[in-house]
């Protein structure tokens, strides 16, 4: 079943997306990256059980801004070199990790989401050749790890254990072949767009998309979280400072009204989508 998201336009999704981020990225609260990451892994219908790889995005900010950021004034300890290991880098370590891995989420939801011809029908009228470069590009990657992985299995060196030399040799034939199919292909593809049209002047397009009225009361609701949010980030009512002594916000209720509003931003999406799963459970089409 495909996500819920599809059914709206895709300026909602897009407008959804960039919310999030800017929220993230603009408030500077770690309550806003676990918020953010909470609420990503909740709206990812087709991604459940599939979030190992993040601990990695997670884990090496936290592991490396300790090692190599000493500034602060709480000193805990001191490192074999001499620096000192401050509670201020070990919390800004967590934080910058917890928001990398707020971002993976949410940047696999996108493209997940925004399917090529979602981005065409989004960017075809403003950015037409952008939209064209970025609908083969998304069209490019996964055909380009399909071959990879049918040309890995035709080859006898990947069974073959302990032969690491040969192996080495397998990846680079395999780069190489996938490059040369790679330029192959781009050239079909310039040949056949240029028999088409390409290239000679504005093109009309047809798209399949209409604007209802739930996309327009959800562009409605996204734009006046976005103002809320971008007071939020103007007047830094939601700021945290990480050195030298970490403080938190002034204003705690204009804090707690930003993350608020962050909140319904980072939420709105798996709500509506468990709606719609409801919805359609209900008569039986689950």
């Amino acid at each position: 079943m495909k996500p819920a998201l599809f059914g709206l336009h895709p300026a909602v999704s897009a407008g959804a997306v960039g919310l999030v981020l800017f929220g993230l990225l603009g408030l500077n609260h770690p309550l806003c990256a676990a918020v953010a990451f909470l609420g990503g892994c909740l709206a990812d219908n087709n991604g459940r059980g599939k979030r190992r790889w993040l601990w990695a995005f997670f884990l090496l900010p936290a592991i490396t801004n300790p090692l190599f950021s000493h500034a602060g004034v709480t000193v805990l300890c001191y490192l074999p070199d001499g620096n000192p290991l401050t509670l201020e880098s070990i919390c800004y370590g967590l934080y910058a990790g917890s928001v990398l891995a707020a971002v993976m989420v949410w940047g696999q939801l996108f493209f997940r989401w925004m399917t090529a011809d979602r981005l065409e029908v989004l960017l075809g009228s403003m950015l037409p050749q952008w939209s064209l470069f970025l609908a083969m590009t998304l069209r490019l990657t996964p055909r380009l790890a399909e071959r990879g992985r049918e040309m890995a299995g035709l080859s006898p060196l990947w069974q073959e254990k302990g032969q690491w030399r040969k192996k080495v040799r397998a990846v680079f034939s395999l780069a190489l072949a996938l490059l040369g199919w790679a330029l192959e292909n781009g050239v079909e593809t310039a040949m056949a767009m240029k028999v088409r049209g390409y290239g000679l002047g504005r093109r009309t397009a047809f798209v399949p998309v209409t604007v209802t009225r739930r996309d327009r009361w959800a562009l409605v609701g996204l734009g006046g979280l976005a103002a809320a949010l971008m007071a939020a980030v103007i007047t830094k009512s939601c700021r945290m400072v990480w050195y030298p002594k970490m403080m938190g916000p002034e204003n705690m209720v204009l804090a707690a009204v930003a993350l608020g509003l962050y909140g319904v931003a980072c939420f709105w999406l798996a709500v509506f989508e468990w709606m719609e799963e409801r919805r359609w459970a209900r008569h039986g089409l689950s």
